[in-house]
C-alpha cells in the first residue's frame, strides 16, 4: 500500500507538487565554477542556465539572486564589480602547439549603465575587445607574434557580424540584445527601439492599427518589425516570460520539444 501511495504522489499529483517532487527525482543542481578574473555575475548566469535544462527556471528566481548576493558578500577571494550579467560571446578558440586557448566575449552592450566597467567609453565595446584579446594572448606559450592586433581584429569582425544576424536568431534575448537577467522594464524599450528603426511603430499595450492596416510596400524591413513583434509577445509580461525561460524537454529525436503547465499538461512548443 505505501509503495503504491509512492507511486501516485510521484507521477499522478499534479501542478507544483509534481515540480517539487521531480526536482527531488532528478538530483542536485550543478557545481558553480568561477574563474580567476571571471565575474560572478556572468558565471552564475551561465550556471542558472545550465541548471534550468533539468530543473526549472533559475534566472532571476530568488536562488539566483540569492547566490549572486551571498557569493559578493560573503566569498573573500571573489570581487564582484557587477550584478546584472554580460551576454557571453564565444569567438572560437586559438590552437599552438596542439594546446587550445578559447576566446570569450563578454558583451557590455546588453547593460550600457555598466559598459564604462571595461575603462573606456568607446563605441561599439571596443576597449573591451581589447582587453580580451590583452587577456587571452597573455595566456598562450610561447607568446604569439602580432597576436593582440590580429584577435582584436577578430573579435571586432565576429561582434559585428553577431550583431547585424541577431534578428535571424531565435533566441528572443539575443534578438534584443539583452542578456537573460535583464530587468522585464528593458524588455518592451528594446523591441520598440528595433521596430521603429524599420520604420514602424509598436503600442505598449496593442498593435496600433489592431491587425487591420494594410501595408502595400511589403519589404525586409516591415518582416523585421512584425518579427520583433512576435517575439516581444513571447516574454510581453512576467508570466509569458517565465513561461518562455522555461526548459524545453526534446522529444521525437530532437524534432519537437515540450514544456509541462502548472497543471502538469505538456504543450509542443513550435
Amino acid at each position: 500500500f505505501l509503495l503504491v501511495c509512492l507511486v501516485q504522489s510521484i507521477f499522478v499529483e499534479p501542478g507544483n507538487q509534481l515540480d517539487h517532487l521531480m526536482h527531488i527525482h532528478e538530483g542536485r543542481l550543478p557545481d558553480l565554477q568561477i574563474f580567476e578574473g571571471q565575474e560572478p555575475a556572468d558565471a552564475i548566469l551561465e550556471w542558472a542556465k545550465l541548471a534550468a535544462k533539468d530543473h526549472h527556471p533559475i534566472v532571476r528566481e530568488p536562488i539566483h539572486w540569492d547566490l549572486l548576493e551571498k557569493t559578493c558578500l560573503e566569498i573573500k577571494s571573489v570581487k564582484c564589480k557587477r550584478k546584472r550579467a554580460w551576454e557571453h560571446l564565444d569567438m572560437g578558440k586559438i590552437t599552438v602547439n596542439g594546446q587550445q586557448y578559447e576566446i570569450d566575449f563578454f558583451n557590455p552592450a546588453v547593460d550600457p549603465k555598466s559598459a564604462h566597467l571595461c575603462g573606456s567609453d568607446l563605441v561599439e565595446s571596443q576597449f573591451c575587445v581589447t582587453k580580451v584579446a590583452h587577456r587571452t594572448c597573455a595566456r598562450i606559450v610561447p607568446p604569439l607574434p602580432n597576436c593582440e592586433e590580429d584577435l582584436i581584429g577578430h573579435i571586432s569582425k565576429e561582434l559585428n557580424q553577431i550583431n547585424l544576424k541577431r534578428l535571424e536568431q531565435k533566441d528572443v534575448y539575443t534578438k534584443f540584445q539583452l542578456a537573460m537577467d535583464a530587468p522585464h522594464g528593458e524588455i518592451f524599450p528594446a523591441a520598440a527601439s528595433i521596430i521603429k528603426s524599420r520604420g514602424m511603430n509598436i503600442s505598449p499595450f496593442k498593435r496600433v492599427d489592431n491587425g487591420t492596416d494594410t501595408y502595400p510596400k511589403w519589404d525586409r524591413h516591415t518582416t523585421e518589425a512584425f518579427q520583433i513583434m512576435d517575439s516581444h509577445h513571447k516574454v510581453k509580461d512576467l508570466d509569458s516570460r517565465v513561461w518562455y525561460d522555461k526548459p524545453c524537454t526534446p522529444y521525437f529525436g530532437g524534432a519537437m520539444c515540450a514544456k509541462t503547465d502548472a497543471e502538469g499538461n505538456m504543450i509542443i512548443e513550435v
